[in-house]
């Protein structure tokens, strides 16, 4: 599982493939091992951000009279400002 895991979370290999493969070699893999690894990940993840949410459905609303232009090949962080955002049927306004 720790294995099959690692493949998936540091080089994007996908478990269908290994399991796949695996069979192919008369060898199982740890399915539950492997969730209970990626359930640790999704927590640890979590917690590294300043948000806390608890569902999927989240809404980012910027200043629409502002233009923004993707600045990612050039540079690694730069300044923003929130006005709003949606988590559910919940707002919160800045």
């Amino acid at each position: 599982g720790k294995e099959a895991f690692k493949l998936y979370d540091t080089y994007g290999f996908p478990l269908d493939l290994t399991i796949l493969m695996a069979k192919e070699k008369d060898v199982s893999v740890d399915e539950k091992g492997f969730l209970e690894c990626m359930n640790e990940q999704k927590k640890r993840s979590k917690s590294k951000t300043g948000f806390k949410i608890t569902d999927n459905d989240i809404e980012w609303i910027f200043e629409e009279d502002k233009i923004s232009s993707f600045i990612g090949y050039s540079e690694s962080t730069c300044n923003s400002k929130i006005i709003k955002f949606i988590i559910g049927s919940r707002k919160f306004c800045g």
